[in-house]
């Protein structure tokens, strides 16, 4: 990685030696995405790397990457994200984004004239994790953990330019400087993989610890809405959410109940759900126990350990273990509701098969399940 702009100190400092940036304007150090972010009032600047420092050469390279997550209301107009060109006749490009259509428009100045590109964002998410990596003539897009798509020239382009790249503005399409919040910048003076880019750009924030659950009726169960930042929450319904304002609550519910909550944070409001299946325990399936078939131990915060679906099969007595293939455990708890959280001695269990048994018991007989699961890494 050739810089890490995090903006936690509330500086435009490269986590890494050298390219530090500089602020142009007075933009503010708000919440972000994770720590803290600049918010940009539209004239605001920030400028990635020192005057002739070079980061203009890396990010017209035939080979970088380039990620940042962005936030804004939904009613602002097309702006800039980043400018890579010394004036509007040189080379480089330029990253615009439609807060309206949630669409990134990626406009390339070479030798030959210009060309561009459009790719979708997340309409469902107020935080835009976007990347962008260049092989030579070959350049793939990503939003929020999913691929957005690709721009293949027909030879490869020279967009070679030694300004140095800036954050928020210089737009040569009419588009305006930026209005939000811009976190977590990365400069890679390299390719990065497809799983990586994927990985990178996963969703963090604005989501829930789970979406569905099985539970006995009025049993009360926790579910937290991760953010980093202090939003407004809502709950609905509100029937049975112990705090309807509060990001984590306890549910307690007589019937099937799907709940959504909305979080609000500057301006942009985005929400999330989770199915609360009641279970009547006169009709209780003791032989459907239910496990998810892989997990991802990332960090962040989705899907990341691995456990029991269908506690209340085993309320009265479990024993719940790991194998790795060569039949070593790995895991082992007698509560339920225990989750693996992937690792193995302290350190990253590596990725593949791993095998799980649980013996339980359910009503006034023994039960026993074995199967498989993905550790993905």
């Amino acid at each position: 990685m050739a810089a890490y702009y995090s903006f936690d100190d509330c500086t435009a400092n490269n986590s890494i030696i050298g390219f530090n940036g500089k602020l142009i304007g007075s933009p503010s150090c708000v919440c972000g995405y994770s720590g803290m972010g600049f918010k940009f009032n539209g004239s605001d600047l920030i400028q990635l790397g020192e005057d002739n420092s070079g980061m203009g050469d890396v990010l017209t390279a035939d080979e970088f990457s380039f990620a940042t997550t962005i936030h804004t209301a939904k009613n602002k107009p097309t702006m800039c994200v980043l400018s890579v060109r010394a004036d509007c006749t040189a080379n480089g490009y330029e990253i615009t984004y439609d807060p309206g259509s949630s669409r990134f428009t990626f406009i390339f100045n070479t030798p030959s004239g210009q060309e561009s590109t459009s790719f979708e964002g997340d309409q469902n998410s107020c935080w835009q994790f976007m990347a962008v990596t260049r092989s030579f003539n070959r350049f793939l897009f990503y939003v929020n953990g999913k691929s957005a798509g690709q721009y293949l020239f027909k030879t490869n382009p020279n967009l070679r330019s030694a300004n140095n790249p800036v954050l928020g503005g210089k737009s040569c399409t009419g588009a305006q400087n930026f209005e939000g919040i811009i976190d977590e910048v990365r400069v890679y003076s390299r390719l990065i993989g497809v799983d990586r880019a994927l990985i990178l750009t996963r969703p963090v924030n604005n989501i829930l610890s789970d979406h569905f659950q099985v539970v006995f009726a009025n049993r009360p169960y926790s579910v937290e809405y991760f953010t980093n930042c202090n939003a407004n929450f809502i709950w609905n319904p509100q029937m049975g959410v112990s705090n309807p304002s509060a990001a984590k609550v306890d549910i307690s519910t007589d019937q099937t109940t799907r709940y959504t909550v909305s979080s609000t944070y500057e301006g942009c409001t985005q929400s999330d759900t989770i199915l609360i299946k009641v279970q009547d325990p006169n009709t209780l399936n003791c032989d459907n126990m239910l496990l998810p078939n892989s997990f991802t131990p990332n960090g962040d915060n989705l899907n990341d350990t691995y456990g029991i679906s269908t506690v209340i099969l085993a309320e009265q007595k479990c024993l719940f273990e790991i194998f790795d293939m060569n039949g070593a455990r790995v895991f082992h708890t007698i509560d339920p509701e225990g989750q693996w959280d992937g690792t193995l001695y302290g350190s990253p269990a590596p990725p593949g098969a791993y095998l799980y048994k649980i013996r339980y018991t359910c009503g006034d007989r023994q039960y026993s399940k074995a199967g498989s699961v993905h550790l993905i890494r």
